[in-house]
């Protein structure tokens, strides 16, 4: 049985993890902005990549530079 100091801080974990996901997203978020990419160019660019998609394929369709598509894949979600 977890005692109350123990619950607190799974809760604490929890909520820290939460904070640094939505930090992360943001992030990436603003990063995109800042390469003039669209929040759902950027998300469609992941997906193709996620489903196997070349990357040379994907610049081409998304009309961008190979390397541009490449930093734009690494970023935090």
């Amino acid at each position: 049985m977890l005692t109350y100091l123990e619950k607190e801080i799974r809760k604490l974990k929890k909520e820290g993890r939460e904070e640094g996901r939505e930090e992360g997203r943001e992030e990436g978020r603003e990063e995109g902005r800042k390469e003039g990419v669209e929040p759902a160019k950027l998300q469609m660019i992941r997906r193709m990549l996620e489903k196997g998609m070349a990357l040379s394929l994907v610049a081409e369709l998304v009309d961008l530079p190979e390397e541009q598509v490449r930093r734009l894949a690494e970023l935090p979600r």
